[in-house]
């Protein structure tokens, strides 16, 4: 058979699963299922963009986990919304209904550069500024993102999300596994967030993220896992194993991402991604 660009998973797979099958309540109850497994793992607090956000604040109220819970935002029809980029006004009535809410913080979720125009990644930015709302995205993990952002801006995907006005104190990026020695710097000096999701990162072998050096130079680094059909689970305990093993095999080095790392990464390095 024909080889294929290694993102054609989501288009080809992924979103049309999506489009056929996901609705209100499949969301609440893959929420409600996914909230229970991550507590068994010990984690009070997850990161979530996704489509119905309602419904998984729902269910996230319903366990009693915090939430930072985007409504996601793509230049195509997406479960929650016929048309491209109605996720935008989805968002807008959701941090208006659940601002203030003890449990959910309502955050706003460009899906990635590739999927949202320059217009719509600025007009989130103006409403994140507003509003104080986070922002959630993918970042620096196609290998056509990056072809697509040097030709047609000059720029890595971190330089261009800086050019929008999206890099900041709000943001967590998800991924950033193809980030250069400079977008690690501009990352620490913007204070932006960062989601390292190992084990979904070699699932799709896209590559290992140069997280132990975000993390060794202070940047703002948490372990997460993706979504399940991503990494195959929500267990965040055991993803540690991989975390120390593949960096050591990545680095070359068996005494690099010493268990005590792997544990603050997962645990105050996810609070200060989230800010």
């Amino acid at each position: 058979g024909c080889r294929l660009a290694p993102s054609d998973r989501l288009r080809r797979l992924i979103f049309p699963l999506e489009k056929n099958l996901i609705d209100r309540e499949l969301v609440y109850w893959g929420a409600l299922h996914g909230f229970i497994e991550m507590v068994e793992g010990g984690v009070t607090t997850a990161v979530d963009m996704y489509y119905f956000e309602d419904e998984v604040a729902r269910a996230a109220k319903q366990i009693g986990l915090r939430g930072v819970l985007g409504e996601s935002i793509l230049n195509f029809p997406t479960p929650d919304s016929p048309e491209p980029y109605g996720g935008l006004a989805l968002a807008k009535k959701f941090a208006t209904a659940w601002r203030g809410d003890p449990l959910i913080t309502p955050a706003i979720s460009p899906h990635a550069p590739y999927t949202v125009d320059v217009e719509h990644l600025r007009l989130v930015a103006t409403l994140s500024a507003e509003l104080d709302l986070p922002v959630l995205i993918h970042l620096a993990e196609m290998t056509e993102e990056m072809t697509l952002l040097r030709k047609e801006h000059a720029m890595t995907p971190v330089e261009f999300l800086d050019s929008v006005g999206l890099l900041n104190r709000r943001l967590v990026a998800a991924h950033c596994i193809f980030v250069t020695d400079s977008d690690i710097a501009l990352l620490k000096a913007r204070d932006a967030g960062v989601a390292h999701n190992m084990v979904a990162n070699i699932k799709s072998a896209k590559g290992v993220a140069p997280a132990l050096k975000m993390f060794d130079e202070g940047l703002r680094v948490g372990l997460g896992t993706d979504g399940p059909m991503s990494g195959n689970t929500l267990d965040l305990i055991g993803q540690f194993g991989y975390v120390a093993k593949v960096h050591k095999l990545d680095r070359k080095d068996r005494n690099v991402m010493p268990a005590i790392k792997v544990v603050e990464m997962a645990t105050l390095g996810g609070a200060r991604a989230i800010h």
